[in-house]
Order: structure tokens, then sequence, then C-alpha cells
């Protein structure tokens, strides 16, 4: 689903933290949740990162990333890749605590907690499987 060039760190049964580089070569440690599973099929994922406001090259990672799988296991059409990631870009510049945006055939929540003891950013991305007027689910993730 997603690697690291730094390896991934297994948390849990469907967690594990992947640990990338940013362009500015600093150490980024991206959590990924798998939150719900229909067999082995993800229908919901978090990513998550240790701090509620992201530098721009820690956004880059995670939106990226956010990107990939939005695309790869979720559908996500290629033209709302623009929208779908300057909504990203728009939810680190605001002070939004938790805002959730469709993009077709997917739905994103960002959520930001910025207090001192747990700070963290999360996506989470799903895609609800009986929507009316959506297509088959043609690209999916396995656990």
């Amino acid at each position: 689903m997603l690697t690291g060039s730094g390896g991934q760190l297994r948390a849990g049964g469907n967690s594990f933290v992947v640990i990338k580089r940013t362009s500015d070569l600093k150490r980024f440690e991206l959590g990924v949740i798998v939150a719900n599973l229909a067999g082995d099929r993800v229908l919901d994922l978090i990513l998550a990162v240790k701090r509620p406001t992201l530098s721009p090259s820690e956004l880059d990672l995670l939106r990226g990333n956010a990107a990939y799988a939005a695309t790869r296991c979720f559908g996500l059409e290629a033209t709302q890749l623009p929208a779908f990631n300057a909504w990203i870009t728009q939810q680190n510049a605001g002070a939004g605590q938790r805002v959730s945006a469709t993009f077709g055939k997917v739905t994103a929540i960002y959520v930001r907690q910025n207090k001192p003891a747990a700070p963290y950013t999360t996506v989470e991305l799903y895609r609800e499987a009986d929507r009316p007027g959506m297509g088959p689910w043609v690209n999916y993730c396995t656990r």
C-alpha cells in the first residue's frame, strides 16, 4: 500500500509507521492505520502525523501519500486530484479542527488536534461502496 525509504515499523495488527525523507532530507514518520476492513479489502484508511501543522516539505509528503492511497485504494479519478491536493493544502493552512469533503467516489476527513500532550494531523479516506450513482469499486487495496 505505502512504503518508505527508511522502512516500516509495525505498530499493531492494522497499523504501521512508514519512515520517509522530506525533500529537505528531514525524517518524516507517517502513521498508516487501516480503520475498517471487509474481508481483506481496506474500506477506511487513516494517515497520521504527530504534529498539528506541517512544513511545506512535510505537507508535500502527506499530500502525495494521501493522493496515492485515494487513487489506488479508493478510486479517486485523476481529474479530482488537483481539487483533492488543494483541499489538503488549504486545511493545513487553516484553523479547522475537523473538516470533510467528497471528491467523486472518495470522502476525505482532515483532523487537526493541537493539544500539547498529543498534537497530530490526520487525513482519513473512505468510500461508501453503496452510494447511489457510484460505479463499481475497481481500485482497492488489501491489508
